[in-house]
């Protein structure tokens, strides 16, 4: 499709005086607004792939703490960005990230939590992580919930 030459096409607009101006600035105002809204685009596209980025899939296990007091272990998958853990009593329970520290003779630093809660934490970058929990009580089931 030819393009026409507007300023000559049945006297629309002359090359001088205000409508140059005003048509000059109008169209100016366009590719200002277009140049914002690509920015806007281009935030909200990061913004998303950020949050996508975080934690794209989230895994849950399970394991069995038969004996009370007894230093228990599970090995985080590669990559975790968060983290939840509770028995499914709702039994209190001990966490560390240090073997010997929940055991039978517990020393710290460890995290107690307790009766009814579970513990989680965000915004982690754990690899080859190993999580360390201990019970009072017997028959106790950890649940764990890993994003990655």
């Amino acid at each position: 499709m030819p393009l026409i030459d507007i300023s000559q096409e049945k006297g629309w607009m002359k090359r001088t005086g205000t409508w140059i101006s005003d048509v000059w600035a109008y169209l100016s105002n366009i590719q200002f607004l277009m140049q914002q809204q690509a920015n806007v685009q281009t935030l909200l596209a990061s913004i998303s792939n950020t949050i996508i980025s975080k934690t794209t899939r989230i895994r849950f296990y399970t394991v069995s703490m038969p004996v009370a007091n007894r230093q228990y272990d599970f090995v985080l998958p590669a990559n975790t960005k968060s983290l939840e853990i509770q028995t499914t009593s709702g039994a209190a329970f001990r966490v560390s990230f240090d073997s010997g520290r929940v055991g039978p003779i517990a020393r710290r630093p460890y995290w107690s939590v307790s009766t009814n809660t579970s513990w989680d934490k965000e915004n982690l970058d754990l690899t080859n992580a190993t999580l360390y929990f201990a019970s009072g009580n017997t028959g106790i089931t950890m649940e764990i919930a890993v994003g990655t």
